[in-house]
């Protein structure tokens, strides 16, 4: 009895062992892989006179790339349960009172318009047969999204699609004073994440332009929205209509919805988010 108790301690400590061991190898691999990354990103900054902020052990790189006076911001997540990694590229905004999602049609895009959720349509079969497109303003909407800058965003779907770790997702995102691209994959590749950044540089000098076509856009400070501070959003982003009585804010993200509009979906209709419990406002 004592000679089986024994060797059943002997079998613990070896798998006890093991395990310890594999996972310092994958500690070592990881820490080259995180190297070798870094130092691509940092050939990459000094190419784009930008600054890298090189990863830790808990934490992401971050790449900052000066573009017309602005900074334009690589960053990753690691994604979680339902979501994938994504790469991400960001830049203010010139109308800080200005909200847009835009991301690609899905299984459910059906049902969503079924039931009257919104969807705008620019007037460009193409496109809008593949995204659906959200925001509080229709009008600036339509006039940002010219044929320039509608081919960038499609550009932009199209990178690294073809790799067998990437999903051909994209979300785009404006609000609280930001533009927001996010890949659904973690790109790693240099020349790869050269041509996100210069396609979304792309995007935003085309979709900026608007204004020598008589559209002003507001140099005025970022005001408080869903995605930056918690503030309640003017409009609903699934029925379009004023955000005044009724509320609910998402816990994970803080978005607002309308009651009913939270209950016909099923939980928070921010992209990506997932959310299913809420906060009364």
């Amino acid at each position: 009895m004592l000679l089986a108790e024994q060797i059943g301690g002997l079998v613990v400590f070896f798998l006890v062992l093991a395990i310890v061991i594999l996972a310092a190898i994958g500690l070592g691999f990881s820490a080259q892989s995180a190297e070798k990354r870094d130092k691509g990103l940092e050939q990459l900054a000094r190419r784009l006179g930008g600054k890298l902020q090189p990863s830790d052990l808990f934490s992401f790189p971050v790449l900052l790339v000066p573009h017309l006076g602005r900074t334009v911001t690589l960053k990753y997540t690691a994604g979680g349960e339902n979501e994938s990694p994504r790469t991400y590229l960001m830049i203010p905004w010139p109308n800080g009172r200005l909200r847009c999602e835009i991301f690609l049609e899905g299984p459910m895009s059906p049902l969503r318009k079924l039931i009257g959720m919104q969807d705008i349509e620019i007037g460009s079969p193409h496109f809008d047969r593949q995204f659906i497109i959200t925001g509080n303003d229709e009008a600036a909407i339509k006039a940002f999204l010219t044929p320039d800058a509608q081919a960038r965003v499609l550009d932009l779907l199209r990178l690294d699609s073809g790799s067998a770790f990437s999903a051909p997702g994209l979300y785009l995102q404006i609000a609280g004073g930001m533009l927001t691209v996010a890949k659904a994959s973690y790109l790693t590749d240099g020349a790869t994440i050269e041509q996100f950044i210069r396609l979304f540089q792309q995007f935003y000098d085309a979709a900026t332009a608007v204004p020598s076509a008589g559209i002003e856009f507001l140099d005025a400070a970022p005001v408080p929205s869903a995605n930056a501070s918690g503030e309640t959003a003017p409009h609903c982003i699934v029925c379009g209509e004023s955000l005044s009585r009724d509320l609910v804010t998402c816990r994970s993200c803080r978005t607002p919805h309308h009651r009913d509009c939270w209950q016909y979906f099923g939980g928070c209709a921010t992209y990506a988010c997932g959310g299913k419990q809420f906060v009364p406002r």
